[in-house]
């Protein structure tokens, strides 16, 4: 195994380092810390030296102000951790948030730049570092509006690598089954190192509970990464050093796993996050764990667990009667989502042949892509949308199941297809928010 570069290699890099950072989903609650762990690391890589103009923001910007946020316009990482919202630009915000528009910003799409957007705008001898956060499923990340789905995510850095468009690509993924974006899927012949959360059929973990916002305000995975960041030199430590880091800092929950060119991992990590050894701020790992806070619970029952939390910590009766009444909705949607399933899938047994509990309680491996992407677009669209129903995000590998007993043909998913709208426009409450 060659050994690790030397500092000075990080300092004779020649070429421009860009970072794209994503939070594709928005709100308060449940979906706090993904934008909070974005904002957190704009101020990371900029103290570390990425020039401002050669980082590139986006998120819906709809926490920092939110009504329910008891510190307006402050977001925090940590808890008792420092405003991470200051200063944080607006490059896409709110509807810009869209999986088209994601891939269009990473591959410096001149359309967008022509209308006055900021893109990137890399070459052949330059790096770029990108981080999504968010909701996700079986090859897919959940934006705010639409999927991103990892064939299209390959399909763009393929072409990107085609084009000449980077040296090197070192891409952080933080979302529920995040390793599927990957798994199988990421070629090693293009220059491109990818770090998921958590393993292809796992959930991802957040941390840790704020008792004064009732949030979690990081993700694990993340967090892991901001503290050896801001502890370790950027100009010796490699990436795979730092992969290590974070998979045993959050063994025994998810499981990180990597992809693509391991060659990467050799390379120091100020090669992507910027050569500068002395940052201004240290935003996380000056605070103290608090194991009470940072009890760990996966991202799909966070809000389950938040609500009981919020119950056990209530100091008077109306406050534990309203967590009360949240815990209820909560629990009381999840039993109506189970029932729609349920009579989804046994509405689709004629044409699967599988039962509703088989559908929804095994895995099978993705082979009709065409099929299953479609099912999630039209059950987003038609039936739940998963940016206001996440808990649906928890269960679309039964749809997996479904096109892989369904014949290899268009027509048999368009009408298994059609078979589900019309079971969805007879039964299901689009109005709601399931959790």
């Amino acid at each position: 195994m060659n050994a690790a570069p030397k500092p000075e290699e990080a300092k004779e890099f020649k070429g421009k380092r860009w970072v794209v950072l994503c939070a594709a989903a928005g709100g308060y609650g449940i979906n706090y810390a993904f934008q909070a762990s974005v904002y957190h690391a704009y101020h990371l890589l900029k103290n570390h030296g990425i020039p401002e103009e050669n980082i590139i923001v986006m998120h819906p910007d709809d926490l920092a102000y939110n009504k329910q946020n008891p510190t307006q316009g402050i977001v925090v990482n940590q808890v008792k951790g420092p405003d991470v919202y200051h200063d944080v630009p607006k490059h896409y915000v709110k509807d810009d948030i869209t999986p088209k528009t994601f891939l269009s910003v990473i591959s410096g799409d001149p359309k967008l730049k022509a209308a006055g957007k900021k893109v990137v705008e890399s070459g052949p001898d330059d790096h770029i570092f990108v981080f999504l956060f968010d909701h996700g499923a079986t090859e897919l990340v959940a934006f705010r509006k639409g999927q991103l789905f990892a064939k299209d995510l390959k399909n763009t850095l393929v072409q990107m690598h085609e084009d000449k468009k980077f040296a090197k690509m070192l891409f952080y993924l933080e979302a529920c089954e995040s390793g599927s974006m990957f798994d199988g899927i990421l070629p090693d012949n293009i220059n491109v190192y990818a770090a998921a959360s958590s393993r292809p059929d796992e959930p991802s973990y957040p941390c840790c509970n704020d008792p004064i916002r009732h949030v979690g305000v990081g993700g694990l995975f993340s967090d892991a990464w901001y503290r050896d960041s801001e502890t370790k030199d950027l100009n010796t430590e490699t990436i795979a050093e730092q992969f290590t880091f974070i998979a045993k800092e959050i063994k025994g929950t998810e499981h990180s796993v990597h992809y693509g060119d391991e060659s990467i991992g050799k390379m120091t990590l100020a090669e992507f996050f910027g050569p500068k050894k002395v940052i201004d701020q240290s935003l996380v790992s000056n605070v103290t764990r608090n194991n009470e806070q940072c009890q760990l619970v996966n991202q799909r029952e966070l809000a389950v667990w938040l609500a009981e939390k919020n119950i056990q910590g209530a100091t008077n009766v109306n406050d534990k009667l309203k967590y009360t009444q949240e815990l209820e909705l909560i629990l009381n949607g999840r039993q109506y989502a189970d029932k729609q399933l349920n009579g989804l899938f046994e509405t689709l047994k004629p044409l699967t042949g599988l039962e509703a509990i088989v559908a929804l309680n095994t895995r099978s491996k993705v082979n009709n892509r065409e099929c299953y992407y479609k099912f999630v677009q039209t059950f987003d669209e038609q039936c739940f949308n998963l940016n206001n129903n996440p808990y649906f995000t928890g269960k679309l590998h039964a749809f997996v199941n479904v096109c892989e007993s369904l014949p290899q043909t268009s027509a048999a998913t368009d009408s298994a297809i059609e078979l589900m709208v019309q079971y969805c426009q007879q039964n299901a409450n689009s109005a709601l928010n399931i959790q």
